[in-house]
């Protein structure tokens, strides 16, 4: 194979990327290209989470050397394997037997860092030393390589990501078997395909697919990796075949069952007019329907930088669409964390500096560990030490939870507060606008005490730091919802983060990312950590003494509240850490 580095990669990169693109530039050889990237700064300096990405191999691959030996026809092929993302695998295919004809490359991804590592079978037919190996056997005659890959991350096929946990080794298993001219092919392998981050990087890229909540009222994103090649064609096909498993019941689909693109892809004219031609069904939708499905396919198609707008069609007529739908975006909480300070709940200017009381609040109590709000600060909510939940909004403050390891509050869109007792395993506590209590049941949490619980902003996810008997993890769930709003059920949870070794707790800095308080590797400290829900986990630069954290919406808008009360903001500057404000006990943005 002709091994050279690949051209630069269409589209644009994610934010988590920073840290995997340095590497890449050292292994291409054009770090001077990436000069921008930040290097230093902060209080401390910052670690990443994401490994090597290994080298990079897009060029063209090499078909099958005569008399080449069962490693090399293995190793053959997962080179080719990147490159024949774009050409249907049709280099990879000739490594493979006639036997092995019905290998699906689309299963899955694994994303690896390094090289595979590689033998033949001790006792396989013929024996596992290179000379025999070498040798030309007779037709017929099978070998098995095995071996694994430092797996890093992995792919579904319908572009579903999931980091893998640190030191994670995919097993690999090849039968081969000599052909007619005594050849060895490929007969048995497994579904899927493989290959380095730095290949990953050029060849696929992510996609936030977004579907309406529930009540029609904010997109929620659903974020996919799909090929560079057809990026824009499976991002549609992604929005009419509906959202991942566990976020299938927490929003809402508006395509009519049965519609499909009529043909299998979205043409980009050149005034960047993306023509999204569908099938009958999809006249059957009602006008207010066909609103948000344009709404949900122009957010979708104009990530891509040609697109500008989007057109329906069905079977090449336009499909009539009156009025546009205007659901929300990534809800912003607004510019200005609230923070308890000298027993009281007040609104710290980030501009200023200036602190202003909340009227509609009341004196906190002492030893305030954690601080929820909701829109324009009311209600708020703060947790007393770990034991008790107290709202502070209102004419008197009032106790609404105490127990043993009380997570501390979140405040959803609908008003509904939020928390756990690590006393009642497999519930959370719930309650209303009225401080009305609900226990809802969440079978996934029986044996585990969750440390942190954080609603999204568009109110249809939940992300929660639990522990057990598996350790401490990050985990997403969908939240369901009857008509008028009441959390009624969570689906089953998807991990994020696997690279953590330890969480404390979870707040949400945008629609897609995670900020986690918590170590990655061997550190000693916590961290404030990036968790995306569909990417890489990486470290910020490290603040001594974290307590807790807040975030409004984006990186520059990350707090956090050491143990001797003082506040550090990265608003000034989006990348370090300075001090803000001093004798603060917690800190919180609404939502």
């Amino acid at each position: 194979m002709t091994r050279r580095p690949a051209p630069g990669p269409g589209g644009p990169r994610r934010r988590a990327r920073a840290a995997l693109a340095l590497a890449v530039c050292a292994v291409v050889g054009v770090l001077a290209a990436c000069s921008s990237l930040p290097v230093t700064g902060g209080v401390h300096a910052g670690t990443t989470a994401v490994p090597g990405p290994g080298p990079v191999y897009l060029g063209t691959p090499d078909s099958p050397q005569e008399d080449a030996s069962p490693l090399d026809i293995v190793r053959g092929f997962i080179d080719a394997q990147a490159a024949g993302v774009g050409d249907d695998f049709t280099v990879a295919k000739e490594y493979l037997a006639p036997a092995a004809s019905g290998w699906d490359p689309w299963d899955s991804v694994t994303v690896f860092s390094g090289e595979p590592a590689l033998a033949v079978r001790s006792g396989a037919q013929p024996t596992a030393t290179d000379k025999a190996a070498a040798a030309t056997p007779k037709p017929g005659t099978r070998t098995v390589v095995h071996g694994g890959l430092a797996s890093l991350a992995t792919v579904a096929s319908d572009g579903e990501f999931q980091q893998e946990a640190p030191d994670r080794t995919k097993d690999l298993t090849f039968t081969l078997e000599a052909d007619a001219d005594g050849q060895w092919r490929i007969a048995e392998l497994d579904d899927g395909i493989a290959m380095s981050a730095a290949n990953f990087e050029y060849v696929y890229r992510s996609v936030s697919v977004y579907f309406p909540s529930t009540d029609h009222q904010v997109l929620v994103p659903d974020v996919r990796w799909f090929p560079q090649r057809t990026a824009q064609t499976q991002a549609v096909q992604a929005v009419l075949q509906g959202p991942v498993t566990w976020l299938r019941d927490s929003v809402d689909s508006v395509v009519p069952e049965g519609t499909t693109l009529s043909v299998d892809a979205v043409a980009v004219d050149e005034d960047g007019v993306a023509t999204v031609d569908l099938t009958a069904p999809a006249l059957s939708a009602t006008g207010t329907d066909r609103a948000v499905l344009l709404q949900q396919l122009t957010t979708v198609l104009t990530q891509f930088p040609q697109v500008r707008s989007v057109r329906l069609e069905v079977a090449g007529s336009p499909l009539k669409v009156t009025g546009p739908a205007s659901l929300s975006r990534d809800p912003s909480p607004g510019d200005d964390p609230y923070v308890v300070t000298d027993h009281k709940v007040r609104l710290l200017r980030s501009a200023t500096g200036k602190q202003e009381t909340v009227a509609s609040t009341v004196a906190t109590p002492s030893d305030v560990t954690a601080l929820a709000v909701g829109t324009n600060g009311n209600p708020a909510i703060v947790r007393v030490g770990t034991s008790r939940l107290v709202q502070v909004s209102g004419d008197t403050a009032r106790t609404l939870l105490t127990g043993t390891g009380v997570a501390g509050p979140s405040v959803d869109r609908f008003r509904w507060i939020w928390s756990a007792r690590a006393d009642d395993d497999g519930h959370l506590d719930l309650f209303d606008r009225d401080g009305r209590h609900t226990r809802l049941a969440v079978t996934w949490l029986q044996g585990r005490t969750v440390r942190s619980v954080q609603v999204s902003r568009d109110g249809a996810r939940v992300a929660l730091v639990t522990e057990g008997a598996t350790g401490v993890q990050v985990d997403l769930a969908g939240v369901v919802r009857s008509g008028a709003g009441a959390p009624v059920r969570l689906s089953d949870p998807v991990t994020v983060g696997a690279t953590l070794t330890d969480a404390r707790q979870v707040v949400w800095v945008d629609e897609d990312d995670l900020a986690v308080l918590g170590r990655a590797g061997a550190g000693t400290s916590p961290t404030v950590n990036v968790v995306p829900v569909a990417d890489y986990a990486r470290s910020l630069s490290a603040v001594s003494d974290v307590a807790s954290i807040a975030s409004g919406r984006g990186e520059s808008a990350l707090y956090a509240v050491t143990v001797g009360h003082e506040l550090f903001g990265r608003r000034a500057t989006g990348a370090t850490w300075l001090s803000v404000a001093t004798g603060v006990e917690a800190a919180a943005f609404p939502g």
